[in-house]
């Protein structure tokens, strides 16, 4: 064997040593960005759900728990340190049809601040709101809940210890008490307290669990919202691209106008023009939107002489049927319009003295006084 022949094998051996170090090189798993359902995930997994961070505690049922305290308030503020009641009347039961009781502010004001797209995929429950040894003695169906003291000792191992004092749903002591179970910083369930003193509030609420959500690690719950277009004139044009969309996504919508119209810009439903584009990529959001197609009739600006008394000629785009204008002094000007890109023929009667100006369709033409007696018809001017 030649030196020469000993060194390429050395280099070959050296080369295949160095290629089998850079494959065996661990290399970091790239996040998937396929969207996986709810139910896959794992409890004490966090979402994000309209801009919100929720906590998982069942994936099979879909039930999610503000991971901090939403606000503070009071559970019902009119359970004003009720005195000991053996009849039972004055429970401060978890009441969505009480208006000073915090379940009707959860199933309006906070219900309510959702999207409409994140709305329609909150779940109505039948959430069980009796007193501590028997929860499941009174219950209420709405959308937005709170956790019960027995749900908070199932699943505080996967929740630790809260910033903030918080309210359950559960009542506490003898009937009429006035008292709610509540959980301080340590991650103790206490025993009652007043209904009307402030704790926070986390709410609770069930999701779809088929419901998608992002593979990646915010786990962004997918919402779905409509899209709805529409077009300030028939007449004007036609308008496309409305739907269902998956919010955060882009869609095209497209405007088209009918001839002798033009494209003015797309508003959204509090009339704020968006694009002047007609092929607009809109980004889809959380809410129901409407954006509206706006057309206009092309802007005419002829020029033409009148003079008195002398058969005349106009063009009018799109126009169609008889235009008489009328000005009380200075006389009528009329003409007949043809049904293919109009031609109006008439006569202009009186002698207008000083500038005037006559209506002609939905347009207004001006004309101005002139010696001899004849008019012309302003290029500054336009009607449709």
């Amino acid at each position: 064997m030649t030196v020469k022949f000993q060194r390429l094998v050395y280099l070959a051996i050296c080369l295949m040593l160095v290629v089998s170090g850079i494959l065996s090189v661990p290399r970091p798993a790239s996040a998937s960005t396929t969207p996986v359902p709810l139910s896959s995930l794992s409890a004490g997994d966090t979402v994000q759900f309209d801009g919100r961070t929720w906590i998982v505690l069942d994936p099979s049922t879909g039930y999610l728990l503000m991971q901090d305290s939403y606000v503070t308030r009071e559970f019902d503020s009119d359970m004003m340190g009720l005195i000991f009641d053996p009849l039972g009347e004055n429970i401060p039961y978890f009441d969505p049809n009480d208006t000073t009781n915090i379940a009707y502010y959860l199933n309006n004001d906070f219900y309510n601040s959702f999207n409409s797209g994140a709305r329609t995929l909150i779940q109505s429950h039948l959430w069980n709101v009796g007193i501590s040894w028997s929860e499941s003695g009174v219950t209420v169906d709405c959308n937005i809940g709170l956790i019960s003291a027995n749900e908070w000792n199932n699943y505080k191992s996967i929740l630790g210890n809260p910033s903030s004092t918080f309210w359950t749903l559960t009542p506490e002591g003898g009937p009429g008490s006035g008292m709610i179970d509540f959980v301080d910083t340590n991650g103790d369930l206490r025993f009652g307290d007043y209904s009307n003193t402030m704790k926070g509030i986390r709410p609770a609420l069930y999701l779809d669990p088929t419901n998608l959500v992002s593979g990646d690690s915010t786990h962004t719950v997918s919402i779905y919202s409509n899209l709805e277009v529409l077009t300030n004139s028939s007449a004007g044009g036609a308008v496309t691209g409305g739907g269902t969309y998956l919010a955060g996504s882009t869609v095209t919508v497209l405007a088209t106008p009918n001839p002798g119209y033009t494209f003015v810009d797309w508003t959204d439903g509090d009339g704020t023009s968006v694009s002047t584009d007609p092929s607009f990529n809109y980004i889809v959001s959380n809410a129901d939107t409407t954006l509206v197609g706006n057309f206009q009739q092309t802007r005419i600006i002829p020029t033409i002489t009148v003079v008195n008394g002398i058969p005349f000629s106009i063009t009018v785009r799109n126009t169609h049927g008889l235009f008489t204008g009328t000005d009380n002094t200075y006389g009528t000007l009329t003409g007949t319009a043809s049904v293919n890109d109009t031609v109006i023929s008439g006569t202009l009667t009186g002698v207008p003295t000083m500038p005037t100006a006559i209506t002609l369709g939905s347009g207004t033409i001006e004309i101005k006084a002139v010696n001899p007696p004849s008019t012309t018809l302003d290029s500054s001017k336009s009607f449709y």
